[in-house]
């Protein structure tokens, strides 16, 4: 029987677990970060890459300077440059919701 209620209740339960695995696995992730950055020399690491990405513009030196430039040569740097700061902006994101306590879990 492949419709009806048991086959929708055994799907919500199979779908509750999956994701309450990825919160668990989410949650240990975020403790390896806090734990690494939580220390001294993480945190000065953590100062090091803040300063070192979003700490600088996006766009090439040579804007700033006014040297002539294109924008074929100007587009790929800033997209790199906004990737490393996704990854900074990432990592400050996974520590400070670490920091939280856990959501309490609905309907329970």
């Amino acid at each position: 029987d492949i419709a009806g209620w048991k086959t929708l209740e055994k799907l919500g339960f199979q779908q509750e677990k999956l994701i309450d695995d990825i919160a668990v696995r989410q949650a240990e992730s975020a403790a390896l970060f806090v734990a690494v950055f939580g220390t001294p020399e993480g945190q000065r690491v953590l100062e090091i890459l803040k300063s070192n990405t979003l700490g600088r513009s996006p766009l090439p030196a040579h804007v700033g300077a006014q040297a002539p430039i294109t924008l074929e040569q100007c587009v790929p740097f800033t997209i790199f440059r906004m990737g490393q700061n996704a990854v900074v902006e990432e990592i400050i994101r996974i520590i400070e919701t670490a920091k939280r306590p856990p959501p309490k879990k609905r309907g329970k």
